[in-house]
């Protein structure tokens, strides 16, 4: 069995605390972190050699998280970044620049696998 390696960057201590916890008692994960989301570099990352990205942005400036999300996807274009929030709506966002053959059946298989039921889209700022 292959263990998953995944970095946890939090903005809010006890997030991180039941993060680590759930995902310490699975024996395909290997946690890295805990890390302040605050105080972390890019500079340790390759050293880390993380499968994903768990970013538990909680209170965190939003930009900041935007920013750091699209530094990794640019930098990093193989490795996953996940959001966790505990809002009004808990939620997990998955941001991947995994790129898919182009072919019809790709296309029509990643639009089929994607959840059913009308989401709701919502905007979350200006337009420039």
């Amino acid at each position: 069995m292959q263990k998953r390696r995944i970095l946890l960057l939090s903005a809010q201590p006890l997030l991180s605390e039941g993060l680590a916890a759930l995902l310490g008692q699975e024996t395909d994960v290997e946690l890295l972190g805990p890390h302040d989301l605050a105080a972390f570099t890019l500079d340790g990352l390759a050293a880390l050699h993380p499968d994903a990205v768990l970013l538990a942005a909680g209170e965190a400036d939003p930009e900041a998280v935007s920013t750091l999300t699209l530094r990794l996807l640019r930098e990093y274009p193989d490795l996953p970044v996940i959001h966790v929030g505990l809002s009004e709506h808990p939620m997990v966002r998955v941001f991947t620049s995994h790129i898919l053959p182009a072919r019809r059946a790709d296309l029509l298989a990643t639009i089929r696998s994607l959840p059913a039921g009308g989401a709701t889209v919502q905007h979350n700022g200006p337009v420039d």
